[in-house]
């Protein structure tokens, strides 16, 4: 199943959108694509076979790449590399979790670095931040207690260990905040930022926007616009979690404040309720620059019925002083 499920992840969402200067980093997967292309030939096994040696932990294959936009974009691998939460031995189950490896998330610090103008694009398939309540219970779920303590200590925060995986595993907490070890380092880089950091999501079955940052006076925010074009239908009861949740717009855990954006209707008259959209939509971001380097991002949510698609839902953002090319961006 895990081979099988990369080898579609690689077919799909992989080959034909890598960089050029960056395809060496997938040379293995990308000749094999390539050799195809070439005899017509089926290679389904030459690629299972391939794709196990990464499972088996004999090859390091490379699933994040990078698009040279403006403003240019960081695709992030958030699948591949992440601890089981769910499957977990009781060692990996104590320690400290990732949803991208170390090396990962070496090479976002270094290309984060490598540019100090405009604002950052991210892609991530699930949502780094979400909305607040939600965000903290994934957090303290994926929060270890007392790992290098004294042995008594030791054994209590393994016995909660046990209760925050039977929590994740039956919410379906897979999301960056319960990666603690991630989660951190990406608090870390977020501090580090000269810039904006802008994150593109979905695959929460709602939509909506959301900032965070530092402190509520930092310079450098992370913002987020997540979209879920399809499959949006929860249960009663998820769903009324959801809402009931979202009556606490604000919050501080992790190291972050987090804070739910406005989402309009399309003329900007009434204010969505919940700011969230539960329906399935299809986003447009636009990224608009202004004078004295400042930009406005706006996100619209196109729905409908049949063959037409309108703005169902917009959420605007007058964000910082940063030197970015005075032209629009989609």
């Amino acid at each position: 199943m895990l081979v099988d499920g990369l080898v579609a992840y690689w077919v799909y969402q992989g080959w034909g959108n890598l960089d050029r200067r960056t395809q060496s980093y997938h040379s293995p997967l990308l000749t094999i694509m390539q050799e195809a292309e070439q005899h017509g030939e089926d290679i389904l096994e030459v690629l299972r076979e391939q794709i196990k040696q990464e499972i088996y932990g004999k090859a390091d294959l490379h699933w994040h790449y990078t698009i040279p936009t403006t403003p240019p974009l960081f695709v992030m691998n958030a699948r591949v590399d992440r601890t089981s939460l769910f499957n977990a031995s009781e060692q990996e189950r104590d320690a400290p979790t990732q949803i991208m490896s170390t090396q990962q998330m070496n090479e976002l610090r270094a290309w984060i670095q490598g540019r100090s103008t405009g604002p950052l694009l991210l892609v991530s398939s699930v949502p780094i931040l979400l909305p607040p309540v939600i965000g903290l219970a994934e957090y303290w779920a994926g929060k270890r207690f007392w790992q290098k303590s004294i042995a008594p200590l030791r054994w209590v925060g393994r016995r909660i260990a046990r209760f925050q995986q039977k929590v994740a595993l039956r919410l379906s907490f897979d999301h960056w905040p319960a990666y603690s070890e991630t989660w951190q380092a990406f608090v870390g880089l977020l501090d580090e930022s000269r810039q904006d950091i802008l994150v593109l999501s979905g695959d929460v079955h709602f939509s909506y926007a959301i900032e965070a940052s530092r402190t509520r006076r930092k310079k450098a925010r992370l913002y987020q616009f997540v979209c879920t074009p399809l499959q949006n239908e929860l249960t009663s009861r998820d769903r009324n979690l959801i809402e009931r949740q979202s009556a606490i717009t604000s919050l501080r855990y992790g190291g972050l404040y987090t804070h739910m954006l406005p989402l309009y209707t399309a003329d900007k008259k009434a204010r969505i309720a919940h700011d969230i959209l539960f329906q399935n939509t299809i986003a447009l971001v636009t990224i608009d620059g202004e004078k004295g380097g400042r930009y406005t991002v706006q996100q619209e949510y196109l729905g409908g019925s049949g063959k037409k698609m309108d703005v169902i839902g917009k959420t605007i953002v007058s964000a910082g002083s940063l030197e970015l090319p005075l032209e629009k961006r989609d």
